[in-house]
């Protein structure tokens, strides 16, 4: 495994890909952070990724990063431009290898910025990885230079023809005497045979069968060129396209905690804590930044005495926005970057999924078979240290029906040793003995009809749960509503 920027292991199992749907953050982030983002860390790993970030508000290691991503950039751009020249059998031997110096000049640069940046280490184990790694590069990077270095005169002696690419790959002549190059170029491609389309006077654009021509004049110049590549090609690092994607993910991170503050939303670093919980205080549904609306924070609290919660309440009442605040944020902390609270604690959780209403693609059996299957599958994939997040689950059925379900499949989770939260508009879930969320509305902001969530006194056995009972709407109720309805004779 190469040293890296983001793991000290081999990490966890990947998350599934639902997840980042289901929490919108493909409107925020690039699609290789969300990649990254799918895969949760261990302990050590979330305080070496946090060490990053805390220095990445220092303006001087964030421009150092920024320079080292550039470099990262032009290698990878690069890379691409000699892969697609060396797989085209369009494309001529000169422009390949002319791509591959380009190719080494840039990996040269990776590790000129890379030292640089790695240089600022300061007990960081993700810099000691970098440093490691630009030391191990330097030592390929002698090699290329010295097979450069070889093949310099015979480059020099392309350079008089001042060839150089342009757009698309395309070699260019450019000369202070046009006339003579311009006679020398077109007579030996007519004597070729070759095609030669010429621009104006002081340019020919020279087509991959004139560059093999080209090869052939300048034989032994080209010899040295081949060898070059021959030997330059071992020592480059593809690898290094992936700790592009590394560097990118604390940097678009980075931006999205910058537009977080912004918008005047708390921003802190979670505290990892050996107990099962998970709480904060004022956390924020960042994944609403791309509404650019006005966000109530809100308190999460689940541990050993509240470990499966239910959130009911009034349409509109921001149920599914405190879903995805709890879940999008444990994400962030879970994978070592700051979260959008005043405080935030929680444990290492080795799983998150989320199970969101989906057009089920139906296989004869009915909507409710394949939702059930969908959430069985769901919890086979859950250990006792996951944390799973219920949205609108078994709402394709009917009341009575989807609130059994809903509180079987609740403890299921609870006796697994997992932590979920519902959102339901199941209110027949209250007569469980569940902790209950509820919706309120917001007496602080006079300007706006805003919410906050707070726990409902009580709990299961609270007020609410009596007037179910009253009008049989309660659980036992509701269950010897559907026996009887079952058995009814047909008509």
């Amino acid at each position: 495994m190469k040293q890296s920027l983001l793991w000290l292991t081999g990490g966890r199992r990947e998350l599934p890909a639902s997840l980042a749907a289901d929490l919108n953050l493909h409107k925020l982030l690039p699609e290789r952070t969300i990649t990254l983002l799918s895969r949760l860390c261990t302990t050590d790993e979330i305080a070496a990724r946090q060490d990053i970030f805390r220095r990445l508000e220092d303006t001087d290691f964030l421009t150092a990063v920024h320079t080292f991503a550039d470099s990262l950039t032009r290698f990878s751009q690069a890379s691409d431009a000699w892969n697609a020249a060396k797989n085209d059998v369009k494309r001529s031997e000169l422009e390949e290898i002319f791509l591959l110096r380009r190719l080494c000049e840039a990996q040269i640069g990776v590790s000129r910025c890379g030292q640089a940046l790695a240089q600022q280490n300061g007990e960081s184990p993700f810099l000691e990885a970098l440093y490691q790694r630009m030391e191990a590069l330097s030592e390929e990077n002698a090699l290329i230079r010295r097979a450069l270095a070889d093949s310099q005169s015979a480059e020099e002696t392309l350079s008089t023809l001042s060839m150089r690419m342009e757009g698309g790959g395309v070699f260019i002549c450019r000369t202070m005497n046009p006339d003579s190059l311009t006679a020398k170029i077109e007579a030996y491609a007519e004597a070729m045979e070759l095609p030669c389309k010429k621009k104006s006077s002081r340019e020919i654009r020279i087509l991959p069968a004139l560059s093999e021509a080209l090869a052939k004049l300048y034989s032994a110049e080209f010899a040295s060129l081949r060898q070059c590549s021959l030997d330059c090609t071992p020592h480059i690092d593809r690898s290094l396209t992936d700790l592009r994607g590394e560097i990118e993910f604390y940097l678009s991170i980075t931006d999205l905690i910058s537009r977080g503050r912004k918008q005047g939303f708390a921003v802190c670093y979670p505290s990892i804590v050996g107990e099962k919980r998970f709480s904060a205080r004022d956390a924020y549904d960042f994944t609403l930044l791309v509404k650019n609306c006005a966000v109530v924070a809100n308190d999460i609290d689940f541990d050993a005495d509240a470990p499966v919660c239910f959130l009911t309440g009034a349409n509109g009442g921001g149920k599914t926005t405190y879903l995805r605040c709890a879940a999008a944020n444990l994400l962030l902390a879970l994978c070592g970057c700051p979260v959008f609270a005043a405080e935030m604690c929680c444990y290492p959780f080795d799983y998150i999924c989320t199970h969101f209403p989906a057009d089920e693609s139906f296989t004869g059996s009915g909507r409710l078979v394949e939702e059930a299957a969908r959430v069985d599958s769901l919890l086979q994939s859950c250990t006792a240290d996951s944390f799973i997040f219920f949205n609108e689950t078994y709402s394709g059925t009917d009341d009575i029906k989807g609130a059994r379900m809903t509180l079987e499949t609740a403890s299921r989770v609870r006796e697994s040793g997992a932590y979920s939260l519902w959102v339901t508009h199941f209110h027949e879930v209250a007569d469980g003995d569940f902790v209950m969320l509820t919706t309120v509305m917001d007496e602080t902001d006079t300007a706006n009809r805003t919410f906050r969530i707070r726990r409902a006194k009580g709990g299961g056995s609270s007020y609410a749960a009596d007037i179910l009972r009253k009008y049989k709407l309660d659980a036992a109720s509701l269950r010897q509503r559907e026996e009887d309805e079952y058995a009814k004779p047909a008509l």
